[in-house]
């Protein structure tokens, strides 16, 4: 069995060393086999995973951004990553849920900054920050990237999804965030 090596898969190789890449993206699997991309899923793989998650946002957090983009079932790798910063932007961003509407409309900080949950929520500004920074990245991706960015940030960012973004913008499923439970209910609980 031959391999073709490129010097952008020679790249992929070294780049996914540590996860056991042993051949090439561009050689022919064999028989039966998926090309390897390193650890965990394809590009494709965590662009169709992570589409079926951003879809149960398209009447939220996505109902203005790209009318009929989820009648597509297998989407580009960047209209992904889009989605999902465009998702980030409005839950965690600088006006998002967790800066904005939660601290202004529905925890009143502005009146009680004193009180502990305002704090709390205030102290977990920096875990946003982690996510304004993933978000800038993906802005800057070009579509010959994306499959790779995507792979190899799957996880981390369906973790996001599954702790900060509520299924509405709302009070009660603010309650129901991984977020509000890790972060915020010991606050409201001695309230």
């Amino acid at each position: 069995m031959s391999y073709r090596v490129t010097l952008t898969s020679l790249m992929l190789c070294v780049t996914f060393a540590a996860s056991g890449c042993s051949r090439s993206e561009d050689a022919a699997p064999a028989t039966g086999e998926a090309p390897m991309m390193g650890a965990g899923l394809s590009g494709r793989e965590a662009a169709a995973d992570l589409w079926m998650k951003l879809a149960s946002y398209k009447e939220s957090f996505l109902a203005s951004w790209d009318e009929g983009a989820f009648d597509t079932p297998k989407p580009r790798a960047i209209t992904v990553l889009k989605a999902f910063a465009q998702v980030a932007d409005q839950v965690t961003g600088p006006t998002g849920f967790w800066r904005d509407k939660v601290p202004n409309d529905l925890l009143a900080c502005h009146s009680n900054p004193d009180d502990q949950v305002c704090e709390g929520l205030e102290q977990a500004w920096s875990d946003f920050a982690e996510w304004d920074d993933l978000v800038r990245d993906i802005e800057r991706l070009d579509a010959t990237r994306a499959d790779v960015f995507l792979a190899r940030n799957h996880e981390r960012m369906l973790t996001y999804l599954a702790t900060f973004v509520p299924a509405q913008a709302d009070a009660a499923a603010m309650k129901q965030t991984a977020f509000f439970d890790q972060r915020l209910k010991k606050y409201v609980a001695k309230q």
